[in-house]
């Protein structure tokens, strides 16, 4: 736990330093702002590349997009997971069957071709990386498909419940 935790301050830390770079931070991390190659100094914190722009200020946005990346394609994974799993295991049958046939698609499928698809057909762009994240994050780990397994079959406990039953009997 303790290690967790030290992981934890040095991300929290890492992403205040990083957000004063994009806030507060003077120079633009796409627009030149000082000559070719400069060194370190209070002015430009890491220095400057071969075309003048910051490299503090391009450090800031990188970690930035990474992070929202990574956290947006874990979210829409957990969420996408989540809802297959109660799907399938709430409405059974066809659904089901219909669930984990898409489910099985998705592990099959290798990552390498469908990201240099995706990267060829819609081109650059931070939603196109994202959505490849989803695609590996849900097709490509057993973990993933366990918990949605794992919910599925909460979603077919509860709809054998007797509470269930009788909501539907008064419902008509």
């Amino acid at each position: 736990m303790k290690r967790i935790r030290r992981y934890f301050i040095l991300l929290l830390l890492l992403a205040a330093v990083c957000l004063y770079g994009l806030t507060l931070y003077p120079h633009s991390p796409v627009k030149s702002s000082g000559a070719s190659l400069e060194a370190p100094s209070a002015i430009h914190f890491l220095g400057t590349d071969n075309l003048g722009i910051d490299i503090f200020a391009q450090l800031s946005k990188g970690f930035y997009l990474s992070m929202m990346t990574g956290v947006t394609a874990s979210a829409c994974s957990f969420a996408a997971g989540g809802l297959f799993g109660v799907c399938a295991g709430f409405c059974g049958k066809r659904t089901d069957a219909v669930l984990s046939f898409i489910t099985n698609v998705f592990l099959s499928v290798p990552q390498l071709p469908v990201m240099i698809v995706i990267g060829a057909f819609w081109g650059q762009s931070i939603w196109n990386i994202i959505l490849l994240g989803i695609h590996c994050k849900t097709g490509a780990r057993q973990g993933d498909v366990r918990k949605e397994q794992e919910i599925r079959g909460a979603g077919k406990e509860l709809r054998r419940q007797s509470v269930v039953y009788c909501e539907k009997a008064y419902a008509g």
